[in-house]
């Protein structure tokens, strides 16, 4: 203890050498003041009996440069530039670096920055600017942040590389590999919980979008902030275009429900459409039935003939798309007459044809009724 104690107002000295040296009967010395030591050993000021070595001034108060690990070191262990150890006591805390930084007034132009630390220049993937872990396997967090209220003494009942209290900011690629990830949603502590209502149409109503940052080639798929906001206000970020993604979960699982009721519902209605159909295709048959048995198609007369002759037929008050077809030998369409009930005959000319010998016959609804032959001399 004497020798650190020397050591460091040798350094004191060397950085204060205009410095005044005051040491008090009690074994308090102080370096660079005309004050009572308070600590044990001052710099700068007399300190404060809370602290055993105190260093107040301005620039850099204290720089330590490590050199590295040195040849009586064991493989496992590094060098440090400052190394604090410790044991916690009985009802009683210990903080190996406490670090406070806060002023009298507020800044607009300053930094103010608990712990800055900065890593380069060592194997690569293993250069860290603030490192932490759990050494134990008590509960706790190898890094713990909080916005409010005391740093240091929430009850963390695991064990978490990273515990935070209060929002959580990244801006850039933010990388999860995790097996789970969960949310608060603790039912019986949740207050004015309702069921939730339809949300089948506002779904409907969100535009997903595709975009492209200039500094990439890949497409990004996002929801827009302002159109989530008109919809289901309350999951955007009230400091900007941030949309709570996990809030989406359970209004999906909501319109998938919605959806699956409306397929349950049109399945019912299948079998009812069915039967219609089936209804309509009978009474359709019998309708078919009716007009085939009701419409006759005559022999042409006079045949053979060479220059014309009478195709006669009958049809029923109600046929729709009824025609008189005339085909070749070989099946080939040669003429395709409309008729309707209005009609009871057609004449056709032997100079349209040719001689030979043809059939004809009377297609009501593309269905044949009859066909007949005759002959062009």
């Amino acid at each position: 203890m004497k020798k650190t104690l020397l050591l460091l107002a040798c350094i004191g000295i060397a950085i204060t050498s205009s410095a005044q040296l005051k040491v008090n009967s009690n074994g308090k010395v102080a370096i660079g003041t005309t004050e009572n030591p308070t600590s044990q050993l001052a710099f700068g000021a007399k300190g404060n009996t809370y602290a055993k070595t105190y260093f107040e001034g301005d620039g850099r108060v204290i720089q330590i440069k490590a050199l590295g690990k040195s040849s009586n070191m064991s493989s496992s262990m590094y060098g440090a530039g400052l190394f604090v150890t410790g044991t916690p006591t009985l009802n009683s805390g210990i903080v190996g670096v406490s670090s406070q930084i806060t002023g009298t007034y507020s800044s607009s132009n300053g930094y103010a920055v608990g712990v800055l630390g900065t890593a380069g220049n060592g194997a690569s993937g293993y250069n860290y600017g603030v490192s932490g872990y759990l050494n134990s396997g008590r509960n706790g967090a190898g890094i713990f942040g909080s916005v409010d209220g005391d740093g240091h003494s929430k009850c963390i009942n695991d064990r978490y590389a990273g515990y935070f209290l209060g929002k959580v900011y990244v801006e850039g690629d933010f990388f999860l590999y995790y097996q789970h990830m969960f949310k608060w949603a603790n039912e019986p502590f949740m207050p004015n919980r309702q069921p939730m209502g339809s949300v089948l149409n506002k779904v409907k109503a969100i535009n997903p979008i595709a975009f492209k940052f200039a500094s990439s080639t890949d497409s990004t798929y996002a929801l827009s902030a302002q159109d989530i906001d008109s919809i289901f206000p309350g999951m955007v970020c009230p400091n900007g275009g941030y949309v709570d993604y996990l809030e989406m979960i359970p209004i999906l699982i909501k319109t998938i429900q919605e959806m699956q009721q409306e397929i349950e519902i049109l399945q019912t209605l299948v079998p009812e459409a069915s039967r219609y159909n089936d209804n309509m295709n009978t009474a359709s048959a019998y309708r078919q039935k009716s007009l085939f048995h009701d419409a006759v198609l005559f022999q042409n007369s006079p045949n053979p003939f060479s220059n014309s002759t009478t195709i006669r037929f009958k049809l029923p008050d109600d046929v729709q798309n009824a025609y008189i077809c005339i085909f070749n030998m070989n099946g080939s369409l040669k003429k395709k007459i409309p008729v309707d009930s209005s009609m009871d005959s057609i004449s056709v000319n032997s100079y349209d044809l040719g001689s030979g010998m043809y059939l004809y016959s009377l297609i009501i609804g593309g269905q044949e009724v009859d066909t007949k032959k005759m002959i062009i001399s």
